[in-house]
């Protein structure tokens, strides 16, 4: 029961304005690998997956660092490193040809 001080009202009372949010989660898994390896923040970087396969692994996810050097998302890791030399490649392990994501972060 409500009280007169803060009284509920029934769920179909409520006004709810729609709301557009954008969450840019491209650079999400590069957050990860920084949160596990520190000493790399600040410098550009990006995540591949399935290196052994096709010109350094297909980028999943790049830092604004890497993207200010002009490091795209369509790139492969061996071409974000001729774009950028300086460029942090992280890896997703792999076990049978499957992204292993049993890691503990």
């Amino acid at each position: 029961m409500a009280s007169s001080s803060n009284p509920t009202l029934p769920v179909s009372n409520l006004k709810i304005d729609p709301m557009i949010a954008l969450i840019d989660m491209d650079c999400f898994y590069v957050q990860v690998e920084l949160r596990l390896q520190p000493q790399f923040r600040g410098l550009p970087s990006c995540v591949v997956q399935y290196k052994t396969r096709n010109k350094g692994g297909g980028i999943i996810a790049l830092s604004y660092e890497a993207r200010a050097k002009g490091v795209k998302r369509f790139h492969h890791g061996d071409e974000a490193r001729e774009v950028c030399p300086e460029v942090k490649i992280f890896v997703v392990p792999e076990l049978n040809g499957k992204a292993d994501l049993t890691r503990q972060v």
